[in-house]
């Protein structure tokens, strides 16, 4: 093969490879396989570091969210922790400052809010049902004929909200027996002629702040109950709450229910606490959580 390439001395390089791949075509294609190779590395080289960058990526924003929804529910733990004690203080001090009042009169507690410091504070509160004390320790049947449920009394146990007596339901064992008049404080609330249950819906009768005990000096039948087995009268309250107890034997329960709400400031998360408390024997005869939260007084 002659050879035209003409190359010497004095020629510009570049004309000079010119001039070859101008001769040895071959050689031009085998230039472009080696660039195409070089750009397709190049090519997977990059899908490759955008891949890790991508997966990267989603690995950081995984324990990054991970991190931030353990950091959140192991507040929320703490925060429902501390709202519990709370809870638990505003109960006990419900209790305590009842049992301490009863030291020099009639027992007692506040309704309402009460802050611990700047971010804490409890609510002590309930149904007017829950307040209603009956003392029926010295339950007994008297008057003419045996015909009456005597000696047993009423009062508010708490020193903050009026309570008012809606109507009381009562029910006992002889059926043979009927209702006839309920008085309070020797005024008559109602009078009839009713089986049992019996639905009397007695004057609206309000229990004050005061700790004022009223006597219930009559519950009164139509004919003899000396053989009477059991009564039992259920208070329903004005507002709607109501609240049951047996009168008849004589029994030593005297309770009351309180019930409290523990918080944080800016925080919607609570915890609430019911308690029934037996003044006779100064014992908290049931103790639980409850799902309702009291709220504070206007």
């Amino acid at each position: 093969m002659a050879n035209n390439l003409n190359v010497g001395p004095g020629r510009k390089p570049w004309t000079d490879n010119v001039l070859l791949l101008q001769n040895y075509p071959h050689l031009n294609r085998i230039g472009k396989h080696r660039m195409s190779f070089r750009n397709n590395k190049h090519g997977i080289i990059l899908v490759a570091v955008v891949m890790l960058i991508v997966f990267a990526s989603v690995v950081i924003s995984g324990v990054t969210f991970f991190i931030i929804q353990r950091f959140s529910q192991t507040g929320m733990k703490l925060s429902g922790m501390r709202a519990l004690y709370l809870a638990q203080a505003g109960i006990h001090n419900a209790l305590y400052n009842f049992r301490f009042r009863a030291l020099t009169g009639t027992g007692s507690f506040s309704l309402g809010r009460t802050d611990i410091d700047a971010q804490n504070y409890f609510i002590v509160g309930g149904t007017d049902a829950d307040f209603v004390m009956v003392d029926a320790s010295l339950a007994a049947i008297g008057e003419a004929k045996n015909q009456t449920i005597l000696n047993l009394t009423v009062r508010n146990a708490n020193n903050t909200r009026e309570v008012t007596i809606d109507r009381v339901i009562i029910q006992w064992d002889f059926s043979a027996r009927r209702m006839r008049e309920v008085r309070i404080n020797g005024s008559k609330q109602w009078n009839g002629n009713l089986a049992s249950p019996a639905d009397c819906d007695i004057k609206d009768f309000p229990l004050d702040s005061a700790s004022t005990i009223y006597l219930i000096n009559g519950i009164e039948f139509d004919k003899d109950i000396g053989t009477i087995g059991y009564v039992d009268i259920e208070f329903v309250m004005l507002d709607g709450s109501s609240r049951s107890l047996r009168v008849y034997p004589a029994s030593n329960d005297l309770n009351f229910v309180v019930r409290a709400t523990g918080k944080t400031v800016n925080s919607n998360l609570y915890r609430s606490i019911k308690a029934e408390y037996d003044v006779l024997t100064a014992k908290i005869t049931d103790y639980r959580e409850i799902s309702d939260e009291m709220l504070a007084l206007p």
